[in-house]
């Protein structure tokens, strides 16, 4: 089996600043009885196995899958591979295949009623807009891998008298005869961690990994022994179920919208539970009642301060038992933010803020809600509308595999999950606030990140890196206190125009024209959202790159809209049509635009920021038939 080399260390080396085996015991050594981790004198440098947040190795995770952490065996079905193979034996499977063919039905049902002049909804590149095959969820050719292994023991704080969560990500993938990839659908195992024989402070040194450490340790002595994984807390799922082309929307560069639904099990069978923090808006508008028992409860000093921490769980009552979101564009688009749907600031007339950290106006309270929601969050610094999709394994076609597998909030997040498990193994109690997901990872917010405009009263201090200013780029119609960190001379992989959304009927949202050009540096072009750029991205001739956040890389040329219109698969197009131009540099320390992700280029240190939907394994259209 392979020996542990997890990119999750290397960018927390990055990012926190010290090198693995190299913190002392004044740092991160246990005080007292710490489990399995030998003591050393406090004053003395020691060399520690690293801590790891998320195992990400493609080899180390297709070998525990091997060990028995295969989807089908976690949900009853030991020898079941295949989706045919695990919708016949697992009950649990089935009901999920179930209900995900009914969301889909959902789905494609309002889209056409909304749009009937743009042509029904279909599966194939000949349909204006594409939903996902549910063929997929029961193909003999489809299987899902496992993709990531995620420490959640800062979660402790939603579930008291528990360690937090530990949860297993899969992704729906499949193999043809001329074709493999990835699909954008991936399912969440969430266990809860109780401490039973072992402390949390023990559960944590289960993450300190030795370097060698193979599947073998992982399951007998490292954080995925039985015991981790006896207590299933939910099944969760996130899942591109309709994606319309950048030439039909083509103001928007494209969009999709994304599923999310949360099972809990009972029995032998899975139900649909409600969604964290996740109002239902529709329900709430239908129901004044229930609208008032929700600003009091908002309202109420207590739950107030749980909201600044962001550690507070609303009562089920007020929740969605579905909700979808919608890329690109993010937290521009209303339906990326359901609490500003149903609530006004007047809603907290009245209501001291002055003490408090984050949510220090009405404005602020809405904004930190809509980030405490499942589609807020998932819209919020992200890939699309994933903030993690896996690293690709080595047979992965080059034009089709991702380099750095999370967002720019999973990536500013470990550090804090990092600091949390540090605390708790030295026998500290570790602080449960967390950060807005779109907050600067450090003191000065860097390239794409948000920032405050002049005169924000909401967030007044976040500033930009030396080098970059505030900028206007999309935002929402009245969006007045945030924009995003860019340099001013524009290169590769910089925005290139500015424009609002006009909120209306969900996908629907469209921009209001004309946008403003912003321009771009001379030699430099901007490609257009009609070719699948959000909100344009410069780009030029390799020879003219200058910069260091600039990278050359393959992208899709001309001709290539037109071979997608005909019979040709998306890897085909890439390779029949691909260019090679100067591209936005993304690595460990340096993420990409919102709606962007950094594709692998060769075999560097770097990867090259591309519209999300230029990587065939995160779009649902253009595939083979399930077979």
């Amino acid at each position: 089996m392979t020996a542990v080399t997890i990119r999750a260390v290397a960018i927390l080396v990055a990012l926190v600043g010290c090198r693995d085996g190299e913190r002392t015991a004044t740092r991160s050594q246990p005080r007292g009885d710490a489990g399995p981790l030998a003591q050393v004198a406090d004053a003395a440098p020691v060399a520690r196995d690293p801590l790891v947040p998320a195992i990400t190795d493609p080899a180390m995770l297709a070998a525990l899958e091997d060990s028995g952490l295969r989807l089908g065996t976690l949900l009853g079905a030991t020898e079941a591979v295949s989706n045919a193979e695990l919708n016949a034996a697992s009950p649990l499977y089935r009901d999920f295949a179930s209900f995900t063919r009914e969301d889909i039905a959902a789905s494609v049902a309002e889209e056409n009623r909304y749009r009937p002049d743009w042509g029904e909804v279909g599966t194939t590149l000949h349909a204006k807009r594409r939903n996902l095959d549910p063929g997929w969820l029961t193909a003999a050719s489809a299987g899902y891998e496992l993709v990531g292994v995620v420490n959640r023991m800062d979660r402790a704080v939603f579930a008291p008298g528990t360690c937090g969560e530990l949860r297993l990500l899969y992704r729906l993938a499949y193999r043809a005869p001329k074709i493999a990839s990835r699909l954008p659908l991936t399912i969440n195992l969430v266990y809860l961690l109780e401490p039973g024989a072992r402390s949390c402070r023990q559960k944590v040194g289960e993450w300190r990994i030795p370097e060698g450490a193979r599947a073998d340790w992982l399951r007998a002595r490292g954080p995925l022994r039985a015991e981790n994984l006896s207590h299933l807390k939910s099944l969760e799922t996130n899942y591109q179920v309709i994606r319309s082309a950048a030439g039909i929307r083509n103001q928007m560069g494209g969009s999709a919208e994304y599923v999310l639904r949360v099972f809990h099990r009972e029995g032998h069978h899975l139900v649909r539970a409600p969604l964290e923090n996740t109002p239902d808006p529709v329900r709430l508008a239908d129901d004044p009642a229930l609208r008032r028992d929700l600003v009091a409860f908002l309202r109420d000093q207590s739950n107030l301060a749980a909201i600044d921490r962001g550690t507070i769980l609303l009562p089920d009552r007020f929740l969605a038992i579905r909700a979808s979101s919608f890329a690109p564009h993010g937290l521009a688009r209303m339906q990326n933010r359901p609490f500003d749907a149903v609530l006004d600031a007047a809603d907290f007339d009245g209501v001291d803020l002055s003490t408090r950290r984050v949510v220090r106006t009405p404005e602020a309270l809405i904004r930190r809600l809509d980030d405490l929601s499942c589609v807020g969050c998932h819209q919020g610094r992200t890939i699309a509308g994933f903030h993690f999709v896996g690293e690709d394994r080595p047979d992965t076609h080059p034009l089709n595999a991702i380099f750095f597998a999370g967002s720019g909030h999973f990536r500013s997040d470990l550090v804090r999950r990092v600091a949390y498990l540090e605390e708790l193994e030295r026998g500290g109690e570790p602080s449960p606030e967390r950060p807005l997901s779109f907050a600067p990872t450090t003191a000065r917010a860097g390239y794409g990140d948000l920032c405050s405009l002049p005169g924000a009263r909401s967030f007044p201090d976040w500033r930009c890196d030396d080098g970059l200013s505030c900028q206007v780029v999309d935002p929402a119609v009245g969006e007045s206190e945030l924009g995003q960190c860019f340099p001013d001379q524009r290169r590769a992989g910089d925005p290139c125009l500015r424009n609002q959304v006009i909120q209306a009927h969900h996908s629907l949202d469209k921009m209001i024209m004309p946008w403003t050009e912003l321009g771009c540096a001379e030699g430099y072009a901007c490609r257009m959202p009609g070719a699948g750029f959000p909100s344009g991205m410069c780009t030029g001739p390799c020879e003219v790159m200058g910069e260091p956040g600039e990278i050359c890389g393959p992208t899709a040329g001309a001709g290539f809209a037109d071979c997608l219109a005909g019979r040709s698969t998306f890897g085909a197009c890439l390779e029949r049509h691909r260019e090679k131009k100067s591209r936005g540099r993304c690595n460990a320390e340096r993420s990409c635009r919102n709606d962007y992700i950094c594709a692998r280029i060769g075999d560097g240190e770097d990867g090259a920021c591309v519209p999300a939907y230029f990587l065939f394994q995160l779009r649902v259209d253009g595939h083979p038939a399930p077979g």
